[in-house]
Protein backbone atom coordinates (compact mmCIF):
# COMPACT_ATOMS: atom_id res chain seq x y z
CA UNK A 1 0.00 0.00 0.00
CA UNK A 2 1.43 3.64 -0.78
CA UNK A 3 -0.03 6.90 0.29
CA UNK A 4 -0.70 9.51 -2.42
CA UNK A 5 1.06 12.69 -0.90
CA UNK A 6 1.80 16.27 -1.69
CA UNK A 7 3.51 19.48 0.05
CA UNK A 8 1.73 22.78 0.21
CA UNK A 9 1.42 26.24 1.71
CA UNK A 10 -1.06 26.80 4.04
CA UNK A 11 -3.27 30.42 3.15
CA UNK A 12 -4.60 32.49 5.94
CA UNK A 13 -7.82 32.06 6.70
CA UNK A 14 -8.55 36.03 5.04
CA UNK A 15 -7.18 34.74 1.53
CA UNK A 16 -9.29 31.85 1.54
CA UNK A 17 -12.43 33.72 2.50
CA UNK A 18 -11.38 36.07 -0.64
CA UNK A 19 -10.72 33.36 -3.08
CA UNK A 20 -14.28 31.19 -1.64
CA UNK A 21 -15.54 34.53 -3.17
CA UNK A 22 -13.70 34.61 -6.04
CA UNK A 23 -15.19 31.14 -6.84
CA UNK A 24 -18.19 31.73 -6.37
CA UNK A 25 -18.54 34.62 -9.32
CA UNK A 26 -16.27 32.14 -11.60
CA UNK A 27 -19.24 29.91 -10.66
CA UNK A 28 -21.84 32.05 -11.86
CA UNK A 29 -20.45 33.13 -14.65
CA UNK A 30 -19.65 29.58 -15.93
CA UNK A 31 -23.29 28.54 -14.77
CA UNK A 32 -24.26 31.69 -17.42
CA UNK A 33 -22.02 30.71 -19.75
CA UNK A 34 -22.43 26.84 -20.32
CA UNK A 35 -19.17 25.71 -18.61
CA UNK A 36 -19.73 22.75 -16.69
CA UNK A 37 -17.12 22.64 -13.66
CA UNK A 38 -16.56 21.15 -10.44
CA UNK A 39 -15.78 23.29 -7.47
CA UNK A 40 -12.77 23.03 -4.88
CA UNK A 41 -13.63 22.90 -1.44
CA UNK A 42 -12.79 26.07 0.16
CA UNK A 43 -10.59 24.09 3.00
CA UNK A 44 -8.40 22.57 0.58
CA UNK A 45 -6.98 26.08 -0.64
CA UNK A 46 -3.25 25.74 -0.52
CA UNK A 47 -0.27 26.39 -2.99
CA UNK A 48 0.89 23.07 -4.14
CA UNK A 49 4.59 23.36 -3.70
CA UNK A 50 5.64 19.96 -4.94
CA UNK A 51 3.45 16.38 -5.56
CA UNK A 52 4.96 13.77 -4.63
CA UNK A 53 2.35 10.82 -6.24
CA UNK A 54 2.25 7.27 -4.60
CA UNK A 55 5.12 6.93 -1.62
CA UNK A 56 5.50 4.05 0.21
CA UNK A 57 5.01 4.11 4.33
CA UNK A 58 8.34 4.10 5.84
CA UNK A 59 9.20 6.98 3.74
CA UNK A 60 6.70 9.43 5.10
CA UNK A 61 8.68 10.24 7.78
CA UNK A 62 11.54 11.35 5.94
CA UNK A 63 9.64 13.35 3.82
CA UNK A 64 8.23 14.93 6.59
CA UNK A 65 11.68 15.79 8.56
CA UNK A 66 13.02 16.86 5.05
CA UNK A 67 10.55 19.54 4.88
CA UNK A 68 10.69 20.75 8.65
CA UNK A 69 14.26 21.11 7.92
CA UNK A 70 13.52 23.48 5.04
CA UNK A 71 10.80 25.17 6.66
CA UNK A 72 13.22 26.51 9.35
CA UNK A 73 16.10 27.87 7.03
CA UNK A 74 13.23 29.80 5.34
CA UNK A 75 11.24 32.93 6.01
CA UNK A 76 7.26 33.18 5.61
CA UNK A 77 6.49 33.81 2.04
CA UNK A 78 4.02 36.78 0.61
CA UNK A 79 1.61 36.57 -2.11
CA UNK A 80 -0.40 38.31 -3.71
CA UNK A 81 -3.28 37.06 -6.00
CA UNK A 82 -2.31 37.62 -9.77
CA UNK A 83 -5.22 36.60 -11.85
CA UNK A 84 -7.33 33.97 -13.22
CA UNK A 85 -4.99 31.51 -15.11
CA UNK A 86 -6.23 28.04 -17.15
CA UNK A 87 -4.00 24.93 -16.80
CA UNK A 88 -2.01 23.53 -19.03
CA UNK A 89 -3.34 25.92 -21.42
CA UNK A 90 -6.63 28.55 -22.19
CA UNK A 91 -7.31 26.50 -25.35
CA UNK A 92 -6.95 22.61 -23.44
CA UNK A 93 -7.95 24.03 -19.98
CA UNK A 94 -8.82 21.16 -17.13
CA UNK A 95 -8.39 23.61 -14.48
CA UNK A 96 -9.64 27.59 -13.42
CA UNK A 97 -7.12 29.05 -10.79
CA UNK A 98 -5.81 32.22 -9.42
CA UNK A 99 -2.28 32.51 -9.73
CA UNK A 100 0.13 34.51 -7.01
CA UNK A 101 3.16 36.24 -7.09
CA UNK A 102 6.02 36.19 -4.06
CA UNK A 103 6.28 39.58 -3.27
CA UNK A 104 8.33 38.17 -0.95
CA UNK A 105 11.15 36.41 -3.09
CA UNK A 106 11.20 33.59 -0.46
CA UNK A 107 9.96 30.62 -3.01
CA UNK A 108 11.95 31.24 -5.59
CA UNK A 109 14.65 29.45 -2.97
CA UNK A 110 12.49 27.80 -1.13
CA UNK A 111 10.67 25.37 -4.08
CA UNK A 112 13.95 24.46 -5.83
CA UNK A 113 15.79 23.34 -2.19
CA UNK A 114 12.75 21.58 -1.21
CA UNK A 115 12.55 19.58 -4.30
CA UNK A 116 16.16 18.75 -4.03
CA UNK A 117 15.52 17.36 -0.46
CA UNK A 118 12.90 15.61 -1.93
CA UNK A 119 14.22 13.74 -4.00
CA UNK A 120 17.19 12.83 -1.67
CA UNK A 121 14.27 11.18 -0.02
CA UNK A 122 13.64 8.93 -3.28
CA UNK A 123 10.96 11.01 -4.12
CA UNK A 124 10.04 11.30 -8.05
CA UNK A 125 8.61 15.11 -8.81
CA UNK A 126 6.94 16.18 -11.70
CA UNK A 127 9.50 17.98 -14.20
CA UNK A 128 7.26 20.67 -15.16
CA UNK A 129 8.20 24.40 -13.79
CA UNK A 130 6.55 25.70 -10.22
CA UNK A 131 3.83 28.13 -11.13
CA UNK A 132 2.39 29.62 -7.74
CA UNK A 133 -1.97 29.08 -7.38
CA UNK A 134 -4.95 27.97 -6.06
CA UNK A 135 -7.09 25.74 -8.21
CA UNK A 136 -10.89 27.16 -7.54
CA UNK A 137 -12.46 24.65 -10.04
CA UNK A 138 -11.78 21.41 -12.36
CA UNK A 139 -13.37 20.90 -15.99
CA UNK A 140 -14.64 17.69 -16.15
CA UNK A 141 -13.74 17.38 -20.26
CA UNK A 142 -10.38 19.45 -21.90
CA UNK A 143 -11.92 22.44 -23.38
CA UNK A 144 -11.32 26.29 -24.25
CA UNK A 145 -12.20 29.29 -21.86
CA UNK A 146 -12.68 32.16 -22.21
CA UNK A 147 -10.93 33.75 -18.48
CA UNK A 148 -12.48 37.00 -18.89
CA UNK A 149 -15.81 35.67 -19.10
CA UNK A 150 -15.56 34.21 -15.89
CA UNK A 151 -14.88 37.71 -13.81
CA UNK A 152 -12.33 39.29 -11.87
CA UNK A 153 -13.46 39.44 -8.51
CA UNK A 154 -9.80 38.41 -7.00
CA UNK A 155 -8.51 39.08 -3.34
CA UNK A 156 -6.91 42.12 -2.72
CA UNK A 157 -4.84 41.84 0.28
CA UNK A 158 -1.56 39.90 0.06
CA UNK A 159 -1.08 36.64 1.58
CA UNK A 160 1.60 35.85 4.17
CA UNK A 161 2.19 32.12 4.46
CA UNK A 162 3.35 30.81 7.53
CA UNK A 163 3.65 27.08 7.30
CA UNK A 164 4.69 24.38 5.13
CA UNK A 165 2.75 20.81 5.02
CA UNK A 166 2.56 17.34 4.12
CA UNK A 167 -0.42 16.34 3.16
CA UNK A 168 -2.31 12.77 2.08
CA UNK A 169 -4.53 12.84 -0.12
CA UNK A 170 -7.35 9.92 -1.02
CA UNK A 171 -9.28 10.16 -3.87
CA UNK A 172 -12.77 9.06 -3.72
CA UNK A 173 -16.00 9.48 -5.83
CA UNK A 174 -16.99 12.60 -3.74
CA UNK A 175 -13.55 14.59 -4.61
CA UNK A 176 -10.25 13.86 -3.22
CA UNK A 177 -10.24 13.85 0.94
CA UNK A 178 -6.87 15.62 2.12
CA UNK A 179 -5.31 14.78 5.50
CA UNK A 180 -2.49 16.61 7.05
CA UNK A 181 0.58 14.40 7.84
CA UNK A 182 2.90 17.00 9.87
CA UNK A 183 3.38 21.04 9.29
CA UNK A 184 6.20 23.09 10.08
CA UNK A 185 6.97 27.06 10.60
CA UNK A 186 8.62 28.89 8.22
CA UNK A 187 10.79 31.59 10.04
CA UNK A 188 9.00 35.17 10.83
CA UNK A 189 10.60 37.81 8.10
Amino acid sequence: MTLRLFVALLLPESIVGQLATTQQTVAEMARLNDIRIRLTRSDQFHVTLAFLGEVPPPRVQSIIDATRDIAIRHSNCQLVPGGLVAFPSRRKARVIAVSFEDLSGNLATLVPLLRNQLRECGCTLESRAFRAHVTLARLPSVQRVGLDILGTDLPKEPALCRQICVFQSILSPKGPEYHTLGCSELKDS
